[in-house]
């Protein structure tokens, strides 16, 4: 069985970890990738205005499908971090958090 420093420390790694995925995906989400949509266009061969919209439409879904996705990651990091910590303290705690994982 193991103890509770090892659950412990197995949750808080799992916590960085989340936190880091939903930030990277908060910062996927504001890229501007609908800017590559010319290239993406000339590389898969749609030529037709329809094609091309229906692209852009599809990359713009993705974009905000991790946006959501980011920001349900990094939100219940937060809300968990808010009931241990005062919210005097939340910013400090996530940004060593993010950069120590601890």
């Amino acid at each position: 069985m193991a103890n509770s420093e090892e659950v412990n420390s197995y949750s808080v790694a799992q916590s960085v970890l989340k936190l880091r995925v939903g930030v990277i995906f908060l910062i996927l989400f504001w890229l501007p990738f609908w800017l590559l949509e010319p290239l993406l266009s000339a590389v898969l061969g749609i030529n037709t205005a329809s094609g091309r919209h229906k692209l852009l439409v599809i990359v713009i879904i993705i974009q905000t499908i991790f946006g959501i996705v980011g920001l349900l990651l990094v939100g219940k990091q937060t809300i968990r971090l808010l009931k241990h910590t005062t919210k005097r303290h939340v910013i400090k705690t996530l940004w060593r958090m993010l950069i120590h994982g601890r």
